[in-house]
């Protein structure tokens, strides 16, 4: 176990309070001897699909024996595994030697200097982690936006943005172009870009930004893109203008849905990308073997139980938007009677998400529910949300579940919402 004194010093930073600037990051980084600069880097940001592009890549990476790093958030089941090596959580032992090293550097500030965030310590202890274990990549997720992220110290190889939406408006901006400011500050001058479908506004900040900092933006249906198979609709053709040997058909991605198809693709762009830089040769028969072996938790994973339960972290509108496609296309879901089990934290915009769910899904039960901490739905915001949508409430979804397992039909269950939720409810159903 990770020691109660970093355990403690860790919770002592957990106060919400979001903390501008790279200077801190900077200090830190110089008295442990600029680690990030010992690795080539994909820094990836974007409203949703961080996690399963991410995802795609480490399995792009290890099938071609590349030592891969990743760095995630939040956990789902325990602090380390928001730092991997070659899919391996980090130690115990190494995250605790590291923490301690980072609260070392950290007495070493100016006095008038702010304490490090409880991210900014993930961030460096990831950092130092890599440069230790030596990866040849390491796959790095912004936290929240970009410009302003911790994480955006990094010098990145490539830069990619899986979408911009409508999320964290209360510190990104209540616009798209202004949260496309926030997305593409990861770009770094002279360096390239891969983008995944974006609505216009934020398509147009996108090039003005890389136009500024030179950077060499490759755009999902302009540069690379995918053509879907008519007959058979899991499987998906590449093709890349920028990368002109490459095409690869009859693709199938390991994880669940058309949007992911897409993240796939940039993926392989980014991929294929840093291949070029390095000068390896990709085999492409590893690459559409490591895209069908992808696996992400909490998106839309299957638990095996007796009866169908999916876990999903639609966490926004747009990720809902990504939920309601899949479960209409799905032939599993139409044939059988379904419920979605949903729980959300107070600052999302859970009216519009449980009135999609309601408009596109009618013939599906609506369950609301409550989880620990983290600011999720208390009891008034569940009053109004009872009066206002076609929902019911347990407030206890373990028993709610086992209740709901035990009864012997084809039936299926999907739970989405917040990922702290699918990290609760993840922890429970795989006991």
């Amino acid at each position: 176990m990770i020691s109660t004194q970093i355990d403690e010093w860790l919770q002592t930073r957990q106060d919400g309070k979001r903390k501008h600037g790279l200077q801190r990051m900077e200090l830190v980084l110089q008295l442990l001897d600029n680690p990030h600069l010992d690795y080539p880097i994909i820094h990836l940001t974007g409203t949703n699909g961080k996690g399963s592009t991410t995802a795609f890549l480490q399995s792009l990476a290890m099938s071609h024996g590349i030592q891969v790093g990743i760095f995630v958030s939040p956990h789902l089941e325990r602090i380390n595994d928001r730092i991997r090596v070659n899919q391996m959580d980090i130690s115990d032992g190494d995250f605790d030697r590291i923490a301690h090293i980072i609260q070392k550097a950290e007495r070493s500030l100016p006095s008038d200097m702010e304490n490090l965030s409880y991210f900014e310590i993930m961030t460096l202890i990831m950092l130092r982690y890599f440069s230790e274990r030596k990866v040849e990549l390491a796959l790095i997720e912004v936290g929240i936006g970009g410009l302003m992220d911790s994480t955006n110290i990094v010098p990145s190889w490539i830069s990619v943005i899986t979408s911009i939406g409508l999320d964290h408006q209360a510190l990104l901006g209540s616009t798209i172009e202004e949260i496309a400011i926030q997305k593409s500050g990861i770009f770094k001058k002279g360096t390239v870009a891969v983008c995944g479908p974006l609505p216009d506004q934020a398509r147009l900040v996108v090039e003005r930004v890389s136009q500024a900092y030179q950077v060499d933006l490759r755009m999902v249906d302009r540069d690379f893109s995918i053509v879907r198979d008519l007959e058979h609709a899991k499987y998906f053709n590449f093709t890349s203008k920028n990368l002109p040997l490459y095409k690869i058909e009859k693709l199938q991605s390991g994880l669940i849905g058309s949007h992911q198809q897409v993240n796939a693709s940039l993926a392989i762009e980014a991929f294929l990308i840093f291949m070029n830089k390095i000068k390896r040769q990709v085999d492409l028969d590893k690459i559409k073997e490591a895209i069908a072996n992808t696996s992400w938790p909490g998106r839309m994973e299957l638990i095996q139980k007796n009866k169908v339960v999916y876990l999903d972290g639609a966490h926004n509108v747009p990720a809902v938007e990504a939920l309601v496609r899949v479960i209409q296309d799905m032939n599993d879901f139409q044939a059988n009677k379904g419920t979605i089990l949903f729980g959300a934290l107070k600052r999302k915009d859970y009216h519009q998400m449980l009135e999609l769910l309601e408009k596109k899904l009618p013939h599906t039960e609506l369950v609301l529910t409550t989880f620990s901490g983290h600011g999720s739905l208390d009891k008034k915001d569940i009053e109004e949300l009872l009066v206002m949508h076609r929902v019911s409430f347990v407030d206890n979804f373990q028993e709610w579940i086992n209740q709901w397992l035990a009864v012997p039909d084809n039936s299926w269950l999907v739970i989405t919402g917040s990922l702290y939720f699918i990290s609760e409810i993840r922890t429970f159903l795989l006991k």
